[in-house]
C-alpha cells in the first residue's frame, strides 16, 4: 500500500489515500456458538430506514464522506449483503453489523446504553451463522490500534491471521 501511494510524485495529490493498517481475524465454523437473544429484543435485518443510524454511529464517517457518499454505500450494503440488527420490542435498532463488499464483517455497533448486555456477541454470532449457512468464510479486518475490537473478536472465538491488510480509497 505504501509503495502504491508513494509511486505518485506527491503523496498529497495521489488519488490513492491510505486510511489505516489492520489485523485480520477468521472465525472457524466450529467456534460459532448460537447465543440466546435477551428478553425484550428481536433479531432482524438492517432496513433502508436505518441508514442514518448506521451512518451516524460509524467512527470513520467524516473520512469516508470526503471520498464517497456514505449513505449510498450503506444503502448498497443493506440491499446486497447479509446484515443483522437487534431491535427493541418497539422496533428501535440498538445493535447491528453487516457484511461488506469484500466479504468481511464489520461496522459492529451497539448503542451505548445497551453495551455490556452481550448484544455485540449476539449480533456477531448471528451474522456469522448466516454466512456459514451460505457457505461463506467469516472474517473481519480491524484497525491495528482498535484494542476494543481486537479483544472483542478474540473473546468471540476469532483467530488472528498472520498478515495485515491495509485500507485505502481511490479518488479520481
Amino acid at each position: 500500500m505504501d509503495a502504491l501511494v508513494n509511486s505518485f510524485k506527491d503523496a498529497e495529490t495521489s488519488p490513492v489515500k491510505k486510511l489505516n493498517d489492520a489485523v485480520a481475524f477468521i472465525l472457524p465454523p466450529d467456534k460459532i456458538v448460537p447465543l440466546e437473544t435477551p428478553d425484550g429484543f428481536r433479531i432482524s435485518k438492517l432496513k433502508q430506514s436505518q441508514v442514518e443510524n448506521v451512518r451516524n454511529s460509524w467512527q470513520y464517517k467524516e473520512i469516508y464522506d470526503r471520498y464517497a457518499d456514505l449513505r449510498c454505500w450503506i444503502r448498497y450494503h443493506i440491499s446486497n449483503f447479509t446484515t443483522v440488527c437487534i431491535e427493541t420490542e418497539d422496533g428501535r435498532p440498538v445493535a447491528w453489523e453487516l457484511q461488506q463488499e469484500y466479504g468481511g464483517i464489520g461496522m459492529l455497533y451497539v448503542e451505548p446504553e445497551y453495551r455490556r448486555a452481550n448484544l455485540g456477541s449476539v449480533v456477531t454470532g448471528t451474522l456469522a451463522g448466516k454466512l456459514v449457512k451460505d457457505d461463506q468464510l467469516v472474517f473481519a479486518f480491524v484497525g491495528e490500534n482498535n484494542e476494543t475490537s481486537i479483544n472483542f473478536y478474540k473473546k468471540n472465538g476469532y483467530v488472528l491471521m498472520p498478515f495485515k491488510p491495509s485500507f485505502a480509497f481511490y479518488n479520481l
